[in-house]
Order: C-alpha cells, then structure tokens, then sequence
C-alpha cells in the first residue's frame, strides 16, 4: 500500500484540536468521518462559488419557464463521461485552495484543510473478487466529498468555458447532465472547443432535440413556436412498481411516492391536457400498487389547500432552526408506534418509523462478503477438550484476537488472558475450527451491551472471570 506524503501529515495536530472523534469502529472509507466533517466546514463558509448546477427538475422548470427559444436555436442535453474518476485532483485542489482564499481562511487551516483533502481523495482503495485495487485518478466513488469536489471543479470548469464565444445562451447542469440552448450553426464548434481543453480527461457526449423535444431529467421539455412548454417522462422500462398496499411498511411510506409525483404535477406547468393525463397516470399507478383512486384525490385535495395557503398569506412558516425538533427511530410496528406516540408527542418528540423488510436482506450485496473470522464484535472461543467456553469483544478483526489468546498459551501467561489461565491449568487445548463470530459490532458503544448480554447467555458453561462490562439487573432476572 501507498505510504501518505509527509506533507500531509502535519494536519493531524490542527485536525485533533478543532474535531472530537468518537472512538468507533468505521465499516466503509476509514477517512469517512474526516470527509463529511470537511463537507460541513465548505458548507458553512459565507461565500459560495459561482454554480449553473440546479438542485432538481423544479429548480431547473423555475429557471427557465419564461425562456423563449428562436428559431435558429436548438435544444441539447450534455453529459459528463464518467465525471468522479475523471476529475483532476490536483487542480481541484488548486481552486479549492483559491475558493478558500476568497472566504478569508486562515493561511495555517487553509493549508491543512488542503491537506486533509487531499488524504481523502487518496484513500481510494476498494476490494472486488477477493482482491484490493486502487483508483489512481479522479475523486473517490462513495466519498461523502466527491460531488462537491466534482461540482466545484465544474463550475470552475464553465466559468472558463463561458469565455468562449460559442457557449450557449442557456446552460443549467445537474451533477453530470447538461441542458442548453444553443445557436444551431454553433454547436459543432462549441462542442469541439467543449472536448479540446486543457482538462484532457473531461469528455462530453451530447443529444439533440428530436421534432422539437427533449428528455432531461424527469422531464420532457417541448418547443412549441418559441415557447418552452413541459411534460413529465417516464422511461420506457419504468414499471409503475412502488411499495403495495399490502407492504408491511407505515402507511406515510406507501403514499410518500403519490405526494412527490401530486407535487411535481402541480409545480411543473403542464397544460390541461398534459396536467389532466399525469393525475390519470398517478391514478393507473395507485390502482396498479392496490390504492384507491379516492385516495388520490384526497392527496390532491390536501395539496390544493396547502398551495391555496402559502399564496393567499403573508405569514412566513416558522423554520426548524426556530423550533428544536427531537426524532426518535423505530422498526414499524402498528401496535406498539400508536400506543407511544402520544407519550412522545408529549414530550415533542416525533417518531420516525423505518421498515426492516429491505429487498437487499434476500437478494444480497454485490460487494464481497467479508469472512467471519475477519470482522469484528462479539466472538466466542470454546475448549477442545471439555463444555467451557469463552466469550470476548473485538474491535478488530477476531482472527486477530484469537493470535493473541494462542500466543499466550505458547509463551505460558495465564494472566494476560482467561482463556490463555484454562488451558494452561487444565492442559486442554483450543483451534481456530472452535472459533465463532456470535454478532457482528461496527459501532464500538455497543460492544460492552452485546459481550454482557451474550456472556450472561452462557453463565454455565463460562470461562469468563464476570458477568460482562455492563451490569444490569435484566440479566440477573430473566433467562436471557
């Protein structure tokens, strides 16, 4: 493995006085935590950069909804080819460093923000079929970081571009997706100026309106005698599917997807015609999942009247920040949630329920399964020769932790581990077929919970010299 550069090491120091880590064990990027706390550092700065990115379809419909479109202008659609593992780094870095100036950073902080960057961009290893690779290019797939770092490097990127004299009138880019409006007899030029830079690995492909329309988003977007009018697209593999009516899901789960396409339908400006045919496809959808058309109407309804309110007020909603809001998380269960939820409610705390029944829990991951022995949390060690039998805690790997029981042993220091004093006293042995994972930890605060709970499981049969860290009176009373 690559070593990190000396020049990057010094942030540690600064790193260590300005963030309280919590000691956990951390199952993805061991630069995670680093990556989202720096994310929320940029995103506090008072001065952010100049962006054409748009948040949404509805963001980009609000912008350009008055647009009118000559007749010597055409439509086209831009996509970045492979955007993250194209990025350069190293320039990145550069604008980061001059974005950075612009907010008035310190110069010692903006180094070793620079710094600490740059270390998480270069942890890019990741495991496929049993081997470990590294990404030596572009910005980490799965960093918290690299769509802001992408987005920084491309705005950058366009406000060069706009230099050029062929850049199209209209350009609003969503992450890697552009659209434009562009001269007709300028498009080529442009878009060899737009594969010719100095950035070599930043390619574009590009789509052209077909008979006046354009799929961008989740949108259709018509030219209709020079004024832009919209529709809603669904691709052609789009099935309709969507959390049933029979699902074992809370019911605000089943209808959350009717609420986004009722309020998309509503703030994307269709015509009657293209409004009226949206709600019946909304209607074939709830039909095709087992709801009611009465029921989206009531959504209808409901969302009428909170439009009707927000335009015929001049009273502005009180924000989150103004109110202290307390969520609380719990596995839907009908029952048990209606029963605590006044409780709660009484106290200003909301209750946010979440499904366990997750379709990845019967298909799988598609990432490489991780053998027992090499991960971490609860694992058990049983003697060869008799019933007995030890139950540790492990925050690395307990392969790792089992070396350490069998080098006592051979170097004779009962002390140092109880199952090191067994088999010594005893002249039994132990192996690595005896060896057990009982519960997989990845978040070190509750490893003294499950190690008590599983040893105070197997008091009789226990090489344990107590009952576990944590005492409760639970295990002293119940068989557990």
């Amino acid at each position: 493995m690559e070593r990190i550069r000396s020049d990057v090491t010094s942030g540690v120091g600064w790193l260590t006085e300005n963030i309280k880590f919590q000691n956990s064990i951390i199952s993805n990027a061991p630069t995670e935590r680093l990556a989202i706390w720096l994310l929320e550092k940029f995103k506090s700065l008072p001065i952010q950069f100049e962006s054409a990115s748009v948040k949404n379809s509805i963001d980009l419909v609000n912008k350009i909804k008055n647009t009118k479109i000559a007749d010597n202008e055409i439509q086209v659609s831009f996509d970045v080819e492979s955007l993250f593992p194209n990025v350069p780094i190293d320039i990145t870095l550069q604008i980061l460093h001059d974005w950075l100036v612009q907010n008035g950073v310190h110069d010692i902080e903006r180094a070793e923000i620079i710094n600490l960057t740059r270390i998480c961009m270069s942890e890019s290893w990741f495991q496929f079929n049993g081997k470990f690779y590294k990404q030596n290019f572009g910005c980490c797939m799965g960093s918290p970081l690299s769509p802001f770092l992408a987005n920084l490097f491309l705005s950058n990127f366009e406000t060069e571009m706009k230099k050029n004299a062929y850049f199209p009138r209209i350009w609003h880019r969503y992450v890697d997706d552009v659209y434009a409006v562009i001269k007709k007899h300028l498009l080529r030029q442009f878009l060899n100026q737009l594969n010719n830079t100095k950035y070599t690995t930043i390619k574009f492909t590009h789509e052209v309106e077909d008979n006046g329309k354009i799929n961008f988003l989740d949108l259709v977007l018509i030219r209709n005698d020079g004024i832009l009018e919209f529709d809603i697209f669904r691709k052609p593999t789009n099935t309709g599917r969507y959390i049933t009516s029979d699902s074992f899901h809370s019911f605000q789960h089943k209808i959350s997807c009717f609420h986004s396409m009722i309020y998309r339908a509503f703030n994307v400006p269709m015509n009657e015609e293209r409004f009226n045919n949206e709600i019946k496809r909304i209607k074939d959808i709830a039909n095709l999942n087992g709801y009611t058309d009465h029921l989206i109407n009531e959504l209808i309804v409901a969302h009428k009247r909170k439009r009707e309110l927000r335009n015929h007020t001049n009273l502005s909603l009180i924000t989150s920040d103004e109110v202290a809001e307390t969520w609380s998380g719990f596995a839907h269960h009908p029952e048990l949630i209606g029963g605590i939820k006044p409780i709660f409610n009484q106290h200003n705390i909301k209750i946010g329920e979440f499904s366990e029944m997750k379709l990845k829990h019967s298909i799988g991951g598609s990432k490489d399964k991780i053998e027992a022995h090499h991960n971490s949390g609860i694992y058990a060690i049983k003697c060869n020769d008799c019933n007995k039998e030890y139950i540790g805690q492990s925050r690395r790997a307990i392969i790792m932790r089992y070396g350490e029981h069998d080098r006592h042993i051979t170097n004779e220091e009962p002390e140092k581990s109880r199952v090191a004093k067994h088999m010594i006293e005893n002249g039994h042995k132990m192996s690595i077929a005896n060896l057990k994972l009982l519960h997989r930890v990845n978040k070190c605060n509750e490893l003294d919970a499950y190690e008590s709970y599983y040893i105070n499981r197997n008091k009789n049969n226990s090489m344990n010299e107590n009952d576990g860290p944590i005492y409760n009176s639970i295990f002293g009373k119940f068989d557990v």
